[in-house]
């Protein structure tokens, strides 16, 4: 995807080896595979096989590696560190509260700021249907908090219960998985990210630098792609804050 590329290119530009590889759904799908037996634990598989590739590469210092993940990358970043001997991490738009937690929030989060810009009905549909949705992913919220999620049924018309019981068990307790990690952190979040909102990662802020090596940066204007908001470029204090983190290991 296009922020990732750009992301990648800018730091080879700054002379740093980078692995960028495709997420194995997209993949699948892009091969008309069959996705649905996927599960969380496999991109998290696959993570940690993509350190111990660059562990094999001659040019790759193995003292030095530093992982990057992307939202859902992002949180499960304390897993896929997790024995692999990296130098950092380094936690671009984390989800850091159970996911089905973070959907309401989000759909609701999602909602409000239409309605502010909502002054000339313009956004009357699409608020409709997220309203829609919000129902759908409390009543789906609720079950999982009562364990009623069948593993074999379809949830949000993409994934499976046991998909979705597996995530849930994964992005428990988010806040103390990232203060318990064995390495030095960076989170960064965009103000006009509308998926993990910086606002609820304000709220878990103080609990967070609990770990003293971790360290969180909001990017003005920088929306949940990594985009500035209103142009299709990557927000290059990303890049900036990633080699300043980098450079302090």
């Amino acid at each position: 995807l296009a922020p990732f590329k750009d992301l990648s290119e800018q730091l080879v530009s700054n002379n740093f080896i980078v692995l960028k590889y495709d997420k194995r759904t997209y993949t699948m799908i892009k091969n008309n595979q069959d996705a649905l037996n996927v599960m969380p634990e496999d991109f998290i598989k696959d993570a940690q096989a993509a350190i111990r590739y660059l562990k094999t590469l001659p040019e790759v210092d193995r003292d030095k590696i530093v992982v990057i993940g992307h939202s859902q990358g992002a949180s499960f970043l304390p897993y896929i560190v997790e024995g692999q001997n990296v130098a950092a991490a380094i936690a671009i738009s984390p989800g850091i509260i159970e996911i089905t937690d973070l959907m309401v929030y989000q759909i609701e989060y999602q909602i409000k700021n239409l309605e502010k810009l909502n002054k000339d009905n313009t956004y009357d549909d699409l608020i409709n249907q997220l309203e829609s949705l919000l129902q759908e992913m409390k009543e789906i919220n609720e079950k999982m908090k009562k364990e009623e999620i069948e593993p074999d049924n379809i949830y949000l018309d993409s994934m499976t219960g046991k998909f979705l019981l597996q995530w849930s068990e994964l992005t428990q307790n988010m806040v103390d998985k990232f203060i318990n990690m064995k390495v030095p952190v960076l989170i960064i979040n965009g103000t006009e990210d509308l998926k993990t909102p910086y606002e609820l990662l304000k709220e878990k802020e103080n609990e967070l630098k609990r770990k003293e090596d971790l360290q969180i940066i909001y990017i003005e204007n920088m929306g949940h792609e990594l985009y500035k908001t209103g142009t299709a470029k990557i927000e290059e204090k990303v890049v900036e804050q990633i080699i300043e983190f980098i450079s302090l290991i």
